[in-house]
């Protein structure tokens, strides 16, 4: 099984999955996969797109990178829990900071997976807090 439906797994309810990454051939593929498994999704361009919808609350689980424009994936995350807004979430990296880990951990995100995802290769490859 895919380490991020893994972690999709361990919630109650089936939630909308929403993906916030910059790169639109990564946003689609990382749809076509989670649509496989059943998800309903969601998808935006850029932290500021995802921040200024109209309801960021319900049954969703965040997908979000780091490396975006303008607004980045810990800070996206960071704005998310100042309104209160306790969604899970996972962000996604590129690597080469040694210290997003602990700042992820620090907004709230379950976990930081490296890219690229890759969807065939269970958990062991996440970094897990």
């Amino acid at each position: 099984m895919h380490r991020l439906c893994l972690l999709l797994d361990f919630m109650a309810v089936k939630p909308t999955i929403v993906i916030v990454e910059d790169d639109k051939a990564v946003r689609e593929s990382l749809r076509m996969v989670l649509e496989t498994y059943g998800f309903m999704v969601e998808d935006f361009a850029s932290g500021e797109a995802f921040l200024d919808q109209g309801e960021i609350g319900g049954e969703r689980f965040v997908v979000i990178g780091n490396g975006l424009p303008g607004v980045s994936g810990i800070e996206a995350l960071r704005q998310m829990r100042r309104r209160n807004v306790g969604l899970p979430a996972v962000l996604v990296s590129g690597g080469g900071n040694p210290g997003l880990a602990t700042q992820a951990r620090r907004v709230g995100a379950l976990a930081l997976l490296d890219k690229p995802i890759d969807m065939s290769i269970p958990k062991v490859n996440m970094i897990s807090f």
